[in-house]
Order: C-alpha cells, then sequence, then structure tokens
C-alpha cells in the first residue's frame, strides 16, 4: 500500500516536471521566433518615453506651488485620520 502511494507520487511528479520543463522550452522558442520576424521598434519606446517626461515636467510645473501642494497634504491626512476614527 506505502509502495503503491510512493510509485503514484513519483509518476505524479515526473509528469509535471516534464510538462513545465516542456512548456519554458516552447515559451523560450516562441520568444526567438517572435524576435526573430517582429524585431521591437527601439525608436519608437524611446520616443514615447521622451513624450511621458515631457508631459510629465509640465505636471510638474503646474503643480509647483507649494501652498497647493501643503493643502492637499492637509487634506489626504485629514481624510485619513477621519477613516481611521481619529477626527469625528
Amino acid at each position: 500500500m506505502l509502495l503503491e502511494g510512493l510509485t503514484i507520487t513519483i509518476v505524479g511528479m515526473s509528469v509535471v516536471f516534464v510538462f513545465l520543463t516542456l512548456l519554458v522550452i516552447i515559451m523560450k522558442l516562441l520568444s526567438i521566433i517572435v524576435s526573430r520576424f517582429f524585431p521591437a521598434d527601439q525608436s519608437g519606446s524611446q520616443k514615447r518615453n521622451h513624450q511621458t517626461i515631457k508631459q510629465s515636467d509640465q505636471l510638474i510645473a503646474q503643480v509647483s506651488n507649494d501652498g497647493e501642494i501643503a493643502a492637499a497634504i492637509a487634506a489626504v491626512r485629514v481624510f485619513i485620520n477621519k477613516r481611521r476614527g481619529i477626527i469625528k
């Protein structure tokens, strides 16, 4: 009885190991095939990153007023304290 359970356990674990190994190999091969036939456009991603940085700089410039930032921080603190029950 114990030997049968051990055999089933070893067979099951071996099947899972083989399946996962094949899955990793297939995924690696697919990655190589896709990157060979559909290369990533590096200039487009760099252009998008530059635009994102430019937009974030514009947002920072819009909110550069320290009084507005302090008011926003104070409002968030009041909101959090009300939720915690510290302020009623």
